[in-house]
């Protein structure tokens, strides 16, 4: 587990860390660690949620913000990047990868509502901490939000179809 992975210095050609590293303590220590088990001139591609206005995981604020409950006041994380292509490509740098860049990229999210209501269910970011966090009377008002606030985002096919952003950034080890 991050940041200390079970595998020995260079055995992998490429690593991959979606939605990972926004996740962690120590995004930095994270990242090294990746570029630790990768070979030289290995590759990584990883993805954060961009900073930019995320309909994807706005649906879960709304539906908090209707529910009336209090958030909690979420302690400041160790190190702070910026969630765009050049924040994320500079803590790859600061990890010690070379040549980072990053790019945001931009979808419809597609999901069937109650797989997307999984993630906070099961506490998962900090909507979920916020979900965890309330009586289970609360926790259920929040669900009635956004049971209510998602079918009006629904396509034809009753799957969820929101605007989402992430940065996707690549860089590789030194050879």
């Amino acid at each position: 587990m991050l940041p200390e992975l079970p595998f020995a210095d260079a055995s992998f050609d490429a690593v991959v860390a979606n939605f990972v590293v926004n996740h962690v303590e120590d995004p930095v220590a994270a990242l090294a660690e990746l570029r630790r088990v990768t070979r030289p001139g290995g590759r990584i591609a990883a993805s954060i949620w961009s900073s930019a206005s995320n309909g994807a995981m706005e649906l879960f604020n709304r539906a908090i913000d209707a529910a009336g409950v209090e958030r909690p006041v979420f302690p400041a994380v160790p190190v702070a990047f910026d969630r765009s292509p050049d924040g994320f490509a500079g803590l790859l740098a600061r990890a010690g990868w070379s040549g980072a860049v990053g790019r945001e990229l931009s979808w419809t999210h597609r999901a069937h509502p109650e797989d997307w209501w999984a993630g906070p269910a099961g506490g998962v970011a900090n909507v979920g901490l916020v979900v965890a966090g309330q009586t289970a009377g609360a926790a259920a008002v929040i669900k009635q939000h956004y049971d209510r606030l998602a079918a009006g985002e629904l396509a034809e096919d009753g799957r969820l179809a929101v605007p989402a952003t992430a940065v996707l950034a690549l860089a590789r080890t030194e050879p």
